[in-house]
């Protein structure tokens, strides 16, 4: 499973990453590869997601 590898390869150049996936098996799977990154379940469409932030690019790689 691939899972997170977008996630994992900009933490890994430093970028500051919060990855976001609203199947939790996902997220379970990115959590065990990078237990060091934010891992947030939560629904991309909802606009009522709020991160308490603002970033400076979003990428959204995969089946978005």
């Amino acid at each position: 499973m691939r899972t997170g590898r977008v996630a994992i390869e900009l933490s890994r150049r430093g970028s500051t990453v919060v990855g976001v996936d609203v199947d939790v098996d996902m997220l379970e799977a990115a959590r065990a590869k990078a237990p060091e990154l934010t891992w947030v379940h939560g629904d991309l469409t909802d606009p009522g997601l709020d991160f308490g932030r603002t970033f400076d690019v979003v990428v959204m790689a995969g089946n978005v």
